[in-house]
């Protein structure tokens, strides 16, 4: 599962929307919130809220990972905030939002830039299949200062400098599996399929996962564990278990696997799985 660094930026996406993603572009940008007097004594907040871009909200409706200041001031914070675990399209992409709030009593107001444009990030489609549960460690570059000429203060935000580091670490995602997983358990299921229908006895061991030093070569065992044979590092397993049927049941499969096209299809299916194990032809 990769664990990356995103950095809030300066450039848009096509639909004005910043983007998140692993590099800077060293540009800048900044994002105010601005209240009339001098408020500089009272403590000032930056969080963020997350989302799927779909707009189905991660966080629980209010900023997390908050930092604040009191007083005049700027430099990066940091703190952190504890992403569950979520479900993804392989398509979705995750939107970042950074708020700020003028007092503790306060309502959350979204950060906008110069060209009112909101504070609003949002990845590239990842490809996954989730968001994993992980901490998030959010750094936001934060400006607080009291501009007499104008009698108000300024509530910043600042991106995408080496100075103005905002970023995220942590974010950890799981890909969505690959078109050759699926062909993997494509070919797995076709095994099973074709034991039941020559008559040979399938059970699934009690507990949720084989012993990793399960032997299929071993003449006992006859028992295997669909969970240990589709894992992707399994491939020796699913090589072991063709050599098991093909002693077990030699001539009868054999027909079944040479015939032209069996009335499932089989051998569309057979020539895919065997792309990936070429000895196994040799077996049969």
């Amino acid at each position: 599962m990769p664990t990356e660094t995103r950095y809030m930026r300066s450039d848009l996406w096509a639909d004005d929307v910043y983007k998140l993603l692993l590099a800077q572009t060293g540009v800048g940008n900044l994002f105010r919130i601005e209240e009339v007097g001098d408020t500089t004594g009272i403590e000032h907040a930056w969080g963020i809220r997350v989302f799927k871009g779909s707009g189905a909200e991660i966080t629980a409706g209010t900023p997390v990972a908050v930092v604040t200041r009191t007083g005049a001031g700027s430099g990066v914070q940091s703190a952190t905030w504890s992403c569950p675990l979520t479900s993804l399209l392989s398509t979705d992409t995750v939107v970042v939002r950074v708020y700020g709030r003028v007092s503790p009593s306060a309502a959350w107001f979204l950060f906008i830039d110069l060209t009112y444009l909101n504070a609003e990030f949002r990845t590239e489609a990842l490809g996954a299949q989730s968001l994993d549960a992980a901490t998030w460690t959010v750094y936001y570059y934060t400006y607080l200062a009291y501009i007499a000429a104008i009698n108000k203060t300024r509530m910043q935000y600042h991106v995408d400098t080496a100075t103005y580091l905002s970023r995220i670490e942590g974010f950890t995602w799981t890909p969505a599996p690959t078109a050759a997983a699926h062909a993997y358990c494509d070919g797995f299921v076709c095994i099973i399929s074709l034991l039941k229908k020559l008559g040979v006895a399938w059970a699934a061991p009690a507990v949720a996962d084989a012993d990793p030093t399960l032997d299929p070569m071993a003449p006992s065992q006859a028992i295997f564990s669909p969970v240990a044979v589709l894992k992707p590092s399994a491939t020796d397993r699913l090589n072991n278990l063709w050599s098991l049927v093909c002693a077990q049941t030699p001539r009868a499969l054999n027909h079944v696997l040479h015939r032209q096209v069996d009335d499932h299809g089989f051998n569309h299916r057979r020539r895919r799985l065997l792309s990936f194990q070429p000895r196994l032809h040799q077996r049969l």
